[in-house]
Formats: C-alpha cells, sequence, structure tokens
C-alpha cells in the first residue's frame, strides 16, 4: 500500500500537451479530445461531452485525464463514468475511477466501490482506501471482515481506511467491535499492515485501542512507533508506558514522546508529576544532541518546543520544566550561526511560555534578539494579550492592528478574536474597514465565528465587501469573506442575491465557495455552472522537473509530477524561474507533520497573486511529498509543504506535486523562518 504507492510515483503519465480547446467533432484525434478534457477540467464541468468521451478511448492516457477531470470537478451526478472505469484492465486507470468516485461522494459511488472491493479484477486496496476516505459507517462491518484478507495490501488498506473513516466520522465505529481484529495485525510482517493496523487503533481510539498499541512502540519502523504514541497519549495511558521510546533514534518519535506527556499528565492530574519527571528527563538529552551539528540541533528544537509546550500545560509542576530550561546552558561558543538562530528561536518559546504562566508581558520583548524578528515577537505579544482577555488587552491589540508590518496587523486580529464576548467584537468591526485586505478578511473571518455576538452593521458592511469584489481580484482574499457570508446562517439572508451572483463568477474558488455560502444561508442547493476560469496562473507543463531549494542547512532537491499536476508544475516553476522563492523563508513548522513555505509575506497570509486549480490524485502524503497549501479547492498559490512523515489525512485532499529526491534531513531540521536563498530549476531524465 504505502510502499507501493510510492513506487508507483513515477506513472500516472498525462502525455498529451496542455492547449486551447476545439469544438467536439465526430472525428477528433487523441490530442484534440485530451484538450477537451482538460477544458473540461478548467472548467469544473464534469459533465462535458468530452469526459464520456475519453473515458472510452482505447488510450490508457485519455481514460486517466477523464477520470482525473471527473475527479477534480466533484460534480454530483457524475459518477456513472468513473464506475464504468473501476473494472478497468489498466491498473492504473481502476486507480483513477475509485479516487474520482471517493471524491464524488454519492451513493452510487459507494456502492460500487464496495463492490469492486470483493474482486480480484481490480486493484483492491486503491477501492478499499476510498471507501476510507468517502464511505458512510454502514461499511465500517465490510472493512472488518477485509482485514481477514490473505493479501496484505487490502488489509492494509482496510485497517488504514477505517483509520481514515473514524476521523470523519468521529465515535461511528465502537472501539470494543474494531479494536482487537486491528490489535492482530499489530504483528503482521508487513509494514504497510502493521502502519494501517496503528493508524486505524489510534483513530478508533478507546482503552481497548490503547491497551493494543504498547507492543507497537517496538516496531522496527519510526513511523509506526510514532503513531503509536499518538494513541497511547490519545488514550491516556500512564507516561510510563512510552519509557521504551523516551530516547528513540529518530526525533519524529522523540518529539511525539514529549507531546504525548503533555497531553498524558494534562488528562490524568494523578500522572502529572510522573510526565514532568520525563520531560525532565528529555532536557539534557536534547541539549546535548542540539550541540552536535547544525542538522542535530534542528531536530532537537523540535523536540524541545515539544517539551515547553507540554510544560506549559501541566501548571505548577510544568513549572519546574521551564525553570530548569531556563537555566540550562545557553551559551553560543562553538556554535554554527544555524544553531545559534535554532537557540534563539527556542529561547523565545521558553520566554512566551513563562510570561503566559507569570501572567506578564516582560521576556518576549526581547527574546532571540536580534536573530529573531520583531516582527515575531510582537507577535507572540499579541497571544499574550489575547490571553489576558481584558479591556486593556484589547485596547493595546488595537493598536497593534495599526502597526507598519502588515504582519503585526494580522497576528493582532486573530489574537483579538481569542477575546471572547463583545470586547472585542467592536474593535474587530473596525478593523473590517481596513485598507489592508489580509487584516479586513482576518478581521471578518473572526466576527462570523459561530457564538459569536455580532455588533450592529456587520452583515451590512461584510454585504458591501462581497458587492465591491472585482474580476481582478486575487481570489485566496475573497474565500475567507464568503466562508463568513455562509457562517451567518440565517442572519445572512440579505447577502443572498450577491452570493448567488458570485455563484456565476468564472474563477472556481470563488464559484464554488459563494453557492456553498449561499445553501448554508438558504438551506437549498445552489447548482454550480462551468464557466472558464480566464487568464490567471501561467501555463501548466506536463513535464518532470527538478527543483533544487537552496537553504543554509544544505539543499533539498524536488522531483515535481508535471504529468500529474501540470498546472501546478507550471506556476512553482515560473515562480522559480522569475525568482519569486529566492529570500523567502519556511514560515510554518509543525514537528512530525510539515514543513511549509513558500510565502511572500513570511507568515502564510500571501501568495502570488493568482490561484492555481487544485489537482488531487491518488498518490499519497508520505515522507517527503510536496503538496501545495490552501485555503480550500483550487485555492492554491505559491505556498508548499513538505511532509516529515505519511499523514493519511491529507490524501486527495491537497495537490501532490511533487517529493524529495535528495536532502530530505535537511528537511527535518528545517526551523520556522529559516531561508530559502535560491532555487533552481531544470527537466530530469526520468521516463514517463
Amino acid at each position: 500500500m504505502l510502499q507501493t504507492a510510492v513506487n508507483r510515483w513515477p506513472l500516472l503519465p498525462f502525455v498529451f500537451a496542455v492547449g486551447c480547446a476545439v469544438p467536439i467533432k465526430a472525428t477528433i484525434s487523441p490530442a484534440e479530445l485530451f484538450r477537451e478534457v482538460q477544458r473540461a477540467e478548467s472548467r469544473r464541468d464534469g459533465e462535458a461531452p468530452a469526459i464520456r468521451r475519453a473515458s472510452g478511448a482505447a488510450q490508457r492516457e485519455l481514460r486517466i485525464a477523464a477520470l482525473a477531470a471527473l475527479a477534480r470537478s466533484e460534480q454530483p451526478g457524475t459518477a456513472s463514468v468513473a464506475i464504468s472505469l473501476l473494472g478497468d484492465r489498466d491498473p492504473e486507470v481502476a486507480t483513477w475511477a475509485a479516487f474520482a468516485l471517493s471524491r464524488l461522494r454519492e451513493p452510487a459511488a459507494e456502492t460500487a466501490l464496495w463492490s469492486a472491493a470483493r474482486s480480484v479484477s481490480v486493484v483492491p486496496e486503491e477501492v478499499v482506501l476510498g471507501l476510507g476516505h468517502s464511505g458512510t459507517a454502514t461499511v465500517g462491518p465490510h472493512l472488518l471482515s477485509l482485514l481477514d484478507d490473505p493479501r496484505p495490501k487490502v488489509r492494509g488498506a482496510a485497517a488504514l481506511s477505517l483509520g481514515l473513516m473514524a476521523k470523519r466520522l468521529p465515535g461511528a465505529l465502537a472501539p470494543e467491535l474494531y479494536a482487537p481484529k486491528l490489535s492482530a495485525l499489530i504483528v503482521d510482517p508487513d509494514r504497510d499492515v502493521r502502519f494501517g493496523a496503528v493508524y486505524g487503533l489510534f483513530r478508533v481510539g478507546g482503552a481497548p485501542a490503547a491497551v493494543a498499541l504498547i507492543p507497537a512502540l517496538a516496531d522496527r519502523d519510526p513511523e509506526v512507533r510514532a503513531h503509536a504514541v499518538r494513541g497511547l497519549a490519545a488514550g491516556k495511558a500512564s507516561p510510563h508506558v512510552l519509557d521504551p521510546v523516551g530516547s528513540d533514534p529518530d526525533w519524529r518519535v522523540r518529539a511525539e514522546v514529549a507531546k504525548a506527556f503533555g497531553l498524558m499528565g494534562a488528562a490524568q492530574p494523578d500522572e502529572g508529576k510522573a510526565a514532568v519527571a520525563r520531560l525532565l528527563a528529555i532536557v539534557p538529552r536534547e541539549f546535548a544532541r542540539f550541540r552536535q551539528d547544525r542538522l542535530s540541533a534542528g531536530r532537537a528544537t523540535h523536540v524541545l518546543k515539544e517539551v515547553i509546550q507540554s510544560a506549559s500545560q501541566l501548571g505548577a509542576d510544568g513549572r519546574r520544566v521551564l525553570d530548569a530550561m531556563e537555566r540550562a546552558p545557553w551559551s553560543t561558543e562553538g556554535l554554527s550561526e544555524e544553531t545559534v538562530a535554532d537557540q534563539a528561536r527556542l529561547s523565545c518559546a521558553l520566554a512566551f511560555a513563562l510570561d503566559r504562566a507569570d501572567g506578564e508581558i516582560k521576556r518576549v520583548r526581547a527574546c532571540g534578539a536580534p536573530t529573531v524578528p520583531e516582527w515575531r515577537r510582537l507577535e507572540l505579544v499579541a497571544r499574550l494579550l489575547g490571553a489576558r482577555a481584558d479591556a486593556q488587552a484589547v485596547e493595546q491589540l488595537s493598536n497593534l492592528a495599526q502597526h507598519q508590518d502588515p504582519r503585526v496587523r494580522v497576528a493582532a486580529a486573530s489574537a483579538l478574536g481569542e477575546v471572547p464576548g463583545d470586547l472585542s467584537s467592536s474593535a474587530l468591526l473596525a478593523l473590517t474597514g481596513s485598507n489592508d485586505p489580509f487584516l479586513r478578511g482576518a478581521a471578518i473571518e473572526l466576527l462570523a465565528q459561530p457564538g459569536r455576538n455580532r455588533p450592529a452593521g456587520f452583515v451590512r458592511q461584510l454585504g458591501q465587501l462581497l458587492g465591491g469584489i472585482q474580476p481582478e481580484e486575487d481570489p485566496s482574499l475573497l474565500v475567507g469573506l464568503l466562508d463568513a457570508a455562509g457562517a451567518l446562517a440565517q442572519e445572512g439572508q440579505s447577502l443572498l442575491p450577491t452570493l448567488e451572483a458570485l455563484a456565476q463568477d468564472p474563477r472556481p474558488a470563488v464559484r464554488r465557495r459563494a453557492a456553498e455560502a449561499a445553501a448554508k444561508i438558504s438551506g437549498q442547493p445552489l447548482r454550480l455552472l462551468p464557466a472558464d476560469p480566464g487568464p490567471g496562473a501561467p501555463p501548466a507543463d506536463a513535464r518532470r522537473w527538478r527543483m533544487t531549494l537552496a537553504t543554509h542547512r544544505g539543499p533539498i532537491e524536488l522531483e515535481l509530477f508535471g504529468d500529474v499536476a501540470p498546472r501546478t508544475t507550471g506556476a512553482l516553476v515560473d515562480l522559480a524561474r522569475s525568482g519569486f522563492y529566492d529570500g523567502k523563508t519556511f514560515h510554518r513548522i509543525v514537528a512530525d507533520f510539515v514543513a511549509q513555505g513558500g510565502c511572500p509575506r513570511g507568515d502564510g497570509w500571501g501568495g502570488p497573486g493568482y490561484t492555481v486549480l487544485s489537482e488531487g490524485s491518488p498518490l499519497p502524503f508520505v515522507r517527503g511529498a510536496v503538496g501545495i497549501a490552501t485555503s480550500g479547492l483550487d485555492t492554491g498559490g505559491s505556498q508548499f509543504f513538505i511532509m516529515h512523515s505519511y499523514h493519511p489525512h491529507l490524501d486527495g485532499q491537497y495537490t501532490l506535486v511533487g517529493r524529495v529526491t535528495a536532502g530530505i534531513e535537511v528537511v527535518d531540521a528545517l526551523q520556522e523562518d529559516d531561508l530559502i536563498t535560491t532555487v533552481t530549476v531544470g527537466l530530469t531524465a526520468t521516463p514517463r
């Protein structure tokens, strides 16, 4: 399943050039038909005649292209084409058919997937995974029966699918029913079966699942061990259970262990002291690793940040850990420039935790200077003010919202959103009139949150903003406004005419979100009509490219899958060639999850000024996979993320555009604000 999926990455070729559309004719060449399918995909037109015609073509590339267009359009009532290809003689076609059905989420799709899951004439694991991504709880017992399948791929897919279903449908799978059979697979000889079993147990949860996960801590695969730790933390196991992996050789497992101690101690106060004792033991070990080399320092920083976060959850007992870290040797003598920077960032994380514990704003004002930029320190100040939640804090945050740095302004608005009740609503309403579109959008999204008392005039202000949307505006700045309108439900009745008009917008992201918002307000679905997206993103590029990111820690080499995600590849190559990425940073790091970069602002709110259509595929987000960060379908841009580990719930939800081919150890060490000095691109020699 997982390893097999990785080995399939060079496949799924779209070999025809992407170009302009031509009318469907009685006789049409494969290249012309391919272009028509691509146009249908761009228009999000799953009912286009070209898709049905290509689905019956002799060329496998055309059948795959038709299914990709169908999956990416997500248009209701179009499942029949994918159903007809589930039994295709070509396994890759059958894989795409299963993926398309999982994205369409229709009753007929679920029935077809389950029927195909019992067949040996198709690629069964992909069909089973399709059920995990989209099936209802009624297929749970069927997936349970597949755990006994003699084929390892099917067993692994069924276990993984149960985990995916449990995540999508909390409480739908009874632990006492599913945990025993999943537990039996913990010792399966196949690595992917064991991973699926651990993931399934982690998501199903409950005491039976937690007990079953203990043997997985001894697994030889670090991702199996890491997910076992996550499951044991969620299952409220005792901290001593994690002793065998407390000093695990893999940093990802150690980071999960540090995180788990905070969860365990907070959920079970009588275990707080045991959790603190183990956090204290981690500190000197990680500081020793911190001083080894710049890559070890980056990995140790991940773990130490999790220690700080966990200690912050454990009250007075946890304060002992923070004090011990404050007393630790912070000398920079003999450290590399990168390690000095890691130490500065770590000191700010510690300063924030100590200030929050003490109810003051003192240490963060100067922490990490001059390495940590001022706007990052002011972001911490804003978060501390938001936690105080009093009138004085609201006044100070309102002042920060006028700061000259746009990143500080948005951080201040986000912190205002943490202040409950009417205290901050008037301040947020004032920000909706800002000339800064990012600040304005943040304020509106916060005011639209459920449970917030909205001040008079908010709906009118939102209506004026929606009515003033211009055709050339970046859709990524608009979807938040549309989501805010939908969150108002009945309160937003006056916005319906504007939303119905925006549902005809040529930009797919605007069109879709406007229709969804209108449906939430009216209670009636609004049919989306296909439309040409018009100019915007650079041309698609179906070739495979090599992209090298130069960083201070070392190079990271990527392979871009133009044959799977041509629009995204074309955009990334164009941005790299223009120098867009030079001098940008990795602005978001989540240990054992992702390293994310490519934002021109450096805070995650920016993009290239246009959006790129989403290009979901069956490829899995395994370790080293490169995906595109979005704020929903069809809102991709310049921001990308690289996976530390496999997280199955991302599969199909985001565009997977490539993989790391060299430098994954550099990715592991990356920290917030690490610089991308230059980016170079070139065509690969990988055969298609």
